[in-house]
């Protein structure tokens, strides 16, 4: 289950909490910054294989033409800025 709040918009930045349930799903056309509150997984990059391990404190940068796959072993919460 994925959940989303915007926080506050600033001229045309929002600003945002999201969060998901374990699983593994894909996304693309994001384009926003984030940085994991809590809980573990893993974001692959899928054009370059590239893994991020998603963990508290974890700062990732995602553009449009990206195409991503998450891994979720313990529920996500990031703050997100797009």
């Amino acid at each position: 289950m994925q959940r989303d709040a915007d926080v506050a918009t600033v001229g045309d930045t929002t600003l945002g909490v999201w969060q998901v349930t374990e699983g593994s799903f894909s996304s693309s056309d994001l384009d926003e910054a984030f940085v994991v509150l809590s809980g573990a997984g893993t974001l692959t990059f899928v054009a370059t294989g590239a893994v991020v391990a998603l963990a508290p404190g974890v700062l990732v940068r995602v553009t449009p033409e990206a195409d991503i796959k998450w891994e979720i072993t313990s529920p996500i919460r990031k703050l997100y800025i797009e």
